[in-house]
């Protein structure tokens, strides 16, 4: 008698637990509920209702996890796309810096051999 009445009271507990968790959705879906206003929670946890407290949770950290791994692949991909602007910006530079001096050295030269008395030449 005792069994009995601890695993209706587990049912209870189950029971109260998922009305507690899961709801039904404004769409008409059922699924677990997250904190008010977190988007990810709503978009990551799938509309089916978990069991258990321990599932929960663990779904709710799996989910999380893929979030955090989502922004660091974001990252990534910002870090990849900044360091090859990087790299052209540092080729560019180094183009500009080529055209610069030898447009200077032949400026340079062209001003200094036609100066009228750059060259003098005797006459003997």
């Amino acid at each position: 008698m005792n069994e009995v009445l601890t695993d209706s009271k587990q049912n209870v507990q189950a029971n109260a637990y998922n009305n507690y968790v899961c709801r039904q959705g404004d769409d008409g879906s059922v699924g677990p509920v997250g904190p008010v206003g977190d988007t990810r929670m709503h978009e990551a946890i799938s509309h089916t209702c978990l069991s258990s407290s321990a599932e929960y949770e663990l779904a709710l950290i799996l989910k999380e996890l893929r979030w955090i791994t989502d922004q660091l692949k974001k990252e990534d991909e910002t870090g990849d796309i900044t360091r090859d602007w990087k790299f052209a910006a540092m080729v560019v530079d180094r183009l500009c810096l080529i055209v610069f001096t030898l447009f200077t050295i032949i400026a340079t030269l062209a001003v200094l051999f036609s100066a009228p008395h750059f060259i003098v030449r005797y006459r003997v």
